[in-house]
């Protein structure tokens, strides 16, 4: 499980290397001028990458994805948190739940409302 915001930022580039681009543009609002940036800021901009690249998103990053939301979710924490308000709170306004739904624990699922 990711121990940082970058931690997680380089996993999820793993899983979506389509993702790296957008996050790493200059015009990154999520991230301050020295560099960093938080759990919620990474979540909130991965988000939208996510809802609006759904259709392209093979069922093996769908799978890995969803089992760092259910070791996220089984955690409490930052993270956890980030993930709960950032991602979980949109689902459904990204038209995302049906698709993560098959991956997500049963914990994941009643915490998501998926």
């Amino acid at each position: 499980m990711p121990q940082s915001p970058p931690e997680l930022r380089d996993l999820l580039f793993r899983i979506f290397p389509a993702y790296q681009p957008q996050w790493e543009s200059a015009d990154n609002p999520f991230v301050s001028d020295d560099g960093t940036f938080s759990y919620h800021g990474l979540m909130i901009d991965f988000t939208e990458f996510f809802g609006r690249n759904l259709a392209s998103l093979s069922e093996k990053q769908l799978r890995e994805f969803g089992g760092l939301v259910n070791a996220v979710v089984a955690a409490d924490g930052p993270l956890e948190n980030a993930v709960s308000t950032c991602l979980f709170e949109h689902l459904h306004q990204i038209k995302a739940a049906k698709a993560l739904r098959p991956f997500l624990s049963p914990v994941a699922k009643e915490k998501s409302h998926a």
